[in-house]
């Protein structure tokens, strides 16, 4: 009986004798053959079969098929009248004559059984007049992108009938909700941008950050007559180039006068991953020049890595 879906049902009936003291005549348990009984039936009155209730060309799973099917029966017993306004467990129907000779009435009430609470709320919204969102849902990809830095990708459930506009919305919620300062200290950087979704490869489980910003250290080793009377003024002052493919941009954010490192930022075409970033490190070429002399500077370089913030 645990896995079993359905709507136990229960009667009260009322004479006009009962009704003026503000009781009930009679109440108890209506079973699955139409039957009266004192005690609770062993099973519901009504029970979802999916082999004969879920039609896989009207419904996305046998889950809301489940909710479609509970709405239509309560809907057909004319199961108008909820427990209580807010997230009702059970609906009635208006009081029905049984026997006009005595102005006997009865009024009967269904009770979800074995629904989960997503699906008792998609009922209820059906009854009170809404429209129920799709319970089953699919694994999605998204990519939350900000215009200059950082693009992150989570795995979300979505309805598995979402269509692309669905998932636009989606990852535009995902987006106000995920705070930027996860990934960054300027909140410059987590402007919004032009995210992407796909659907998600069970294989591959694991969440990503990318990035199109790289930090690249390099040991800059000054000349033996610098033209700068200090180390600070000399790579300020000098004419330097960092090339690969992906690099548009870039510029010197840290200077260290006592181990000669220099970290220059530099802005990509497009994010890449961490080892996105190692390939780019193994083709870059650089070089720095005295602008007094236009001598070379012995560079090499130490380390490139994604900026503390991602």
């Amino acid at each position: 009986m645990s896995n079993v879906i359905g709507l136990y049902a229960t009667y009260e009936r009322f004479t006009p004798e009962s009704l003026d003291q503000g009781e009930t005549a009679e109440r108890g348990w209506w079973d699955s053959g139409n039957l009266l009984s004192d005690e609770k039936p062993p099973e519901p009155a009504f029970i979802f079969d999916p082999e004969l209730d879920f039609d896989e060309n009207e419904h996305p799973s046998v889950v809301d098929a489940a909710v479609a099917w509970a709405a239509d029966r309560l809907k057909r017993e004319g199961a108008i009248h909820p427990s209580s306004t807010q997230d009702p467990e059970w609906w009635s129907t208006e009081s029905e004559v049984v026997d006009y000779a005595s102005g006997e009435t009865q009024v009967r009430s269904f009770h979800f059984h074995g629904f989960s609470d997503e699906q008792v709320e998609a009922i209820n919204t059906i009854l009170f007049g809404g429209e129920a969102k799709t319970l089953a849902t699919r694994k999605v990809d998204f990519t939350l992108r900000a215009l200059t830095a950082v693009e992150y990708t989570l795995t979300v459930d979505v309805p598995v009938d979402a269509d692309d506009d669905d998932l636009f919305e989606i990852a535009h919620q995902l987006y106000d909700e995920t705070d930027g300062s996860e990934y960054h200290d300027d909140g410059v950087t987590w402007d919004e941008g032009t995210h992407c979704w796909s659907e998600h490869d069970e294989s591959n489980n694991s969440q990503s950050v990318e990035c199109s910003i790289l930090h690249l250290t390099f040991r800059v080793t000054p000349p033996a007559n610098p033209s700068a009377a200090s180390y600070q003024d000399l790579i300020n002052e000098a004419d330097y180039h960092v090339r690969h493919d992906l690099i548009e941009g870039s510029e010197i954010i840290e200077i260290d006068d006592k181990s000669h490192r220099v970290i220059v930022s530099a802005r990509l075409h497009h994010a890449v991953t961490e080892e996105g970033a190692q390939d780019v490190a193994e083709s870059l070429s650089h070089d720095f020049r005295d602008t007094g002399s236009n001598s070379v500077f012995d560079s090499e370089l130490l380390e490139v890595e994604f900026p503390m913030w991602v």
